[in-house]
């Protein structure tokens, strides 16, 4: 028996393997499965911590939970590792409104305006809240009051429960 050297891995093997699970957790979140979905996501980001788009899918379907702090914290956490990420942000401001932190959400906005002016998702949702009065958001509630707030221009999939 020849003991050969063990076979050299592909170097990006990892990310070919995290991008698969990405794919089956967005087949699982397709169809309504989004705890099935969050645990291929977290595979995927077990294999490759840094691929942002992963992780913004993960906290996409967190918030569509209506997981609204372990969303804010995944997006949070793109921001930081890499600001100019904008997908995450834009997301991010979406969470931070949809937890009454209007004042957080229009900041966030409005720095991705600062980064990329022309970045029509920051600056439509800018447009929106600002049509919306104060007192319709969730004024200031704790986040654990706010896990079923239902905004008036929610994306069609966050299903107000």
């Amino acid at each position: 028996v020849s003991k050969s050297a063990p076979k050299q891995l592909d170097p990006f093997a990892k990310g070919k393997i995290a991008n698969m699970h990405a794919d089956v957790g967005g087949a699982y979140h397709d169809v309504g499965q989004y705890v099935d979905a969050v645990r291929e996501y977290e595979k995927a980001l077990t294999l490759c911590p840094a691929f942002h788009d992963i992780r913004t899918r993960l906290g996409t379907t967190l918030r569509e939970m209506g997981s609204l702090v372990a969303a804010a914290r995944e997006f949070e956490r793109v921001r930081h590792d890499s600001p100019k990420y904008l997908p995450a942000r834009v997301n991010l401001g979406l969470t931070y409104y949809t937890m009454g932190r209007r004042a957080d959400a229009l900041s966030e906005w409005q720095q991705i305006l600062g980064l990329e002016p022309t970045n029509k998702s920051a600056a439509m949702y800018i447009a929106m809240v600002s049509k919306v009065p104060e007192a319709a958001t969730t004024g200031g509630r704790d986040v654990e009051d706010v896990k079923d707030v239902k905004d008036s221009f929610a994306p069609r999939s966050i299903k107000p429960r």
